[in-house]
């Protein structure tokens, strides 16, 4: 039933759905899934666990924020891929941009700019 993938993310103040993107390091989309919003990012990624072993060859690092630094980060380390975890610097205050997140937002931006020029 479509009413079983909404939810509300109240951190994040999203109703609805998220969409969660695996890209390479050039922004390139390779795998994407969407969940109910209620539904913790670190845990409904491992959604993606069936498609990241297929690509274990080529996948050797996976870049995430602190949400995906918990249980969806152990399951990566176990299948011999590292981690990391792209957040700003400890000692650092309001906003600072980390390199390493401005890949798969810029492939966000791409994404939302395509779907806003097929509605007009």
């Amino acid at each position: 039933m479509i009413y079983e993938n909404r939810g509300l993310d109240a951190n994040k103040k999203v109703n609805g759905r998220k969409r969660q993107l695996l890209v390479d390091s050039g922004g390139r989309l390779w795998f994407a899934h969407v969940h109910a919003a209620n539904h913790p990012d670190g845990s409904a990624a491992l959604a993606f666990l069936p498609d990241i072993i297929c690509q274990d060859e080529r996948l050797t690092r996976i870049y995430g924020d602190q949400a995906y630094n918990g249980i969806f980060a152990k399951e990566i380390e176990k299948l011999g891929i590292d981690f990391e975890k792209a957040s700003k610097p400890e000692s650092s205050r309001g906003f600072v941009p980390v390199a390493k997140r401005w890949v798969v937002e810029r492939t966000i931006s791409w994404s939302n700019f395509q779907t806003n020029c097929q509605r007009l």
